[in-house]
């Protein structure tokens, strides 16, 4: 069985804080006399999202009758996230399930 998380803290909520955000878990990696369980691990990567329009910015009325108005101004807003890694791409699925076979070889 192999597990891939990129946002630990999302996926596991009862686990403390921790640098490690994202994890890679190979598991029933049979070895000679035992089994094994393979961890890799990423910390976390700065990762910015770009926005149209601030969230927080209070909408614009100068109408005391009309109390809602659009924002006036959509400019950009990044949105920085701290708690992913950089993702388990394809290639890297494919090389630890290979590995995986490996240990099971030998």
């Amino acid at each position: 069985m192999s597990w891939f998380s990129d946002n630990l803290l999302k996926d596991l909520p009862q686990i403390d804080l921790t640098a490690i955000a994202g994890v890679a878990v190979l598991t029933n990696v049979l070895a000679p006399d035992h089994e094994v369980e393979f961890f890799a691990l990423r910390q976390a990567h700065m990762h910015e999202v770009m926005w149209g329009g601030r969230p927080d910015k209070p909408e614009e009325s100068y109408d005391p009758d009309v109390p809602i108005s659009p924002r006036r101004s959509f400019e950009k807003w990044i949105e920085t996230r701290y708690s992913n890694s950089k993702p388990w791409d394809r290639n890297t699925r494919i090389k630890l399930m290979k590995l995986r076979l490996l240990l099971n070889e030998i």
